[in-house]
C-alpha cells in the first residue's frame, strides 16, 4: 500500500470522527502534532491537501508548535496570540481559508500533543465559541486519544524524525528503492548521538536496502558473533545464516564480507543500530 492510500485512510478516519463530534461544523479542520520526549515528531490531519502541503514544506524547521515547548499547565492557546507570520498560520489562511483557531495541549509522560482545531472561513467571533464549547472539544480529544484510529499505520512512513537538529521526513520520495514500512523505527534514536553526515547517509542506505531479518543478521555480525552464535540466537540454521550474509553483501554491493564490515565500522553502523528503538531491547548479550 503506497503513501497516498495510507495518508488518505488516516485523513478519512480522522475526518469521520470530526464530523461525528462537530456535526454543527464548530470544528472542521483538525491537525495533531505530537512531540515525543525522545525528540521525534508525528503529524496527522483530517485534510489530505493540507497534510501534503505540510510534509512538502517541512514546517518543523520553522513552525511554532514544533520549535517551542509550552508550559505543562497550559490547556489551550488561541491562534490570535501567535505570531501571524508563522508559516503554518500563513498557509492555513492561504490554502484553506482558516483564519482563526485554537490549540489544546495534552501532556503525557512520553509526549506533548498539540490539537490544532479550526473552522474554515471562520470569523474572529469564533474564538468565543471555541472557549464556550471547551468541554465538548476536550471530550473529542479524549476520545481520539483512546480511539481505535491506527495512526501508526500512517506515521510508520510519514513521521518526522529529528536527529541532532536535523529533521528527516521519511516518505516515498526520499528513498529510491525498497519500502521502509516495518523498518522506519531503525532510524529513530532514543539518545542524543552525534554523527557525521556521511555516517547518517551510509546507515540510511543500509536500512533502505536490507530487510528486517538481514538487519538483524548484520547487527550480530558487527557485534562479533560467529555464524553458529547467530544461528543459535536467531533460531535458524547455519546455512540460512550464510545465505543471509550473502544476500546482505549483494544488496549492499560488496564482493567480500571483510570489506563490508570494515565500511560498516567506519560509518558506525553497529553503534547506530544499538541506539535505534528496534535494537534497544531486541538482542541482549
Amino acid at each position: 500500500m503506497d503513501d497516498k492510500i495510507i495518508s488518505g485512510e488516516i485523513c478519512a478516519e480522522l475526518n469521520l470522527l470530526t464530523q461525528q463530534y462537530f456535526s454543527d461544523s464548530l470544528i472542521d479542520h483538525v491537525n495533531i502534532i505530537t512531540k515525543y520526549r525522545n525528540g521525534t515528531l508525528s503529524y496527522v490531519c483530517n485534510n489530505e491537501q493540507w497534510l501534503r502541503l505540510y510534509m512538502s514544506k517541512k514546517y518543523p524547521l520553522v513552525g511554532f508548535f514544533e520549535n517551542n515547548t509550552l508550559p505543562e499547565t497550559l490547556s489551550y492557546l488561541l491562534w490570535d496570540s501567535l505570531d501571524p507570520s508563522d508559516p503554518i498560520l500563513v498557509d492555513s489562511k492561504n490554502a484553506i481559508n482558516l483564519m482563526h483557531g485554537v490549540t489544546f495541549v495534552k501532556h503525557s509522560d512520553d509526549a506533548s500533543t498539540y490539537f490544532n482545531l479550526g473552522q474554515k472561513n471562520s470569523q474572529r467571533s469564533i474564538l468565543f465559541e471555541y472557549i464556550k464549547n471547551q468541554q465538548r472539544i476536550l471530550k473529542f480529544i479524549d476520545y481520539f486519544m483512546g480511539s481505535g484510529i491506527n495512526i501508526q499505520k500512517y506515521t510508520e512512513r510519514n513521521r518526522l524524525y529529528c536527529c541532532h537538529s536535523d529533521i528527516e521526513i521519511i516518505k516515498n520520495g526520499d528513498f529510491t528503492n525498497q519500502s521502509l514500512r516495518g523498518k522506519s523505527h531503525y532510524l529513530v534514536s532514543e539518545y542524543n548521538i552525534q554523527l557525521p553526515a556521511s555516517a547518517k547517509r551510509f546507515y540510511k542506505r543500509i536500512v533502505e536496502m536490507l530487510s528486517v531479518r538481514q538487519l538483524d543478521v548484520l547487527y550480530l555480525v558487527l557485534s562479533g558473533f560467529t555464524m553458529k552464535m547467530i544461528a543459535d540466537t536467531m533460531n535458524i540454521s547455519i546455512e540460512t545464516v550464510k545465505t543471509h550474509i550473502k544476500q546482505i553483501r549483494a544488496g549492499l554491493n560488496y564482493h567480500c564480507t571483510s570489506a563490508m564490515v570494515e565500511d560498516c565500522f567506519s560509518h558506525m553502523v553497529s553503534y547506530q543500530l544499538q541506539h535505534s528503538k528496534s535494537f534497544a531491547a531486541k538482542f541482549k548479550h
